[in-house]
């Protein structure tokens, strides 16, 4: 399973996301919410709570590695991000195969391929930048960290992200 790192760019950091998160993403999730058609975003305290609950316990199942997206200009939480549909490759084959399962020791797994996905941004963030340098933070780890050439599935559902294919 991948461990949980800090990235960190010239307009955004990329914080593992933990409980104490919670009260920066409800305040980011509360913002004008009419973008937020494609992808769940918590509203409110409790909703943060329940969000921050579910990424973490995907994570140490080895199916996901979330962050909070932090605007490195004020340190304030705009948003959400992560590696996810994590596919461990690596032997022994097993068959059927099951896949998002790592094999061997989950604490040392490397994932082979990885989508990256669950991203939403308050509006105040939303066309500055801080998206794209966060995806090419993401893009960066998985390719030189996680070895030679993982496989990145990136899904583009909104009409937003449909703009710049």
């Amino acid at each position: 399973m991948p461990v949980p790192v800090h990235l960190a760019g010239r307009t955004v950091r990329l914080e593992p996301l933990a409980p104490h998160h919670t009260e920066a993403l409800a305040v980011a999730g509360a913002e004008d919410r009419t973008t937020y058609a494609f992808t769940p975003v918590p509203h409110g305290v409790q909703a943060s709570h329940e969000y921050i609950d579910r990424a973490l316990a995907d994570q140490a199942a080895g199916r996901s590695l979330p962050f909070a997206i932090v605007r490195a200009t004020d340190g304030r939480v705009v948003g959400s991000t992560r590696f996810l549909e994590l596919d461990y490759w690596q032997g022994p084959l097993v068959w059927p195969a099951v896949p998002g399962v790592p094999f061997g020791d989950p604490a040392t797994a490397i994932p082979d391929a990885a989508e990256i996905g669950n991203t939403w941004l308050s509006p105040t963030a939303q066309g500055t930048g801080i998206n794209t340098e966060a995806k090419l933070l993401m893009l960066r780890h998985a390719f030189e960290t996680w070895g030679s050439g993982p496989r990145c599935r990136i899904a583009c559902r909104s009409v937003r992200a449909a703009r710049w294919r």
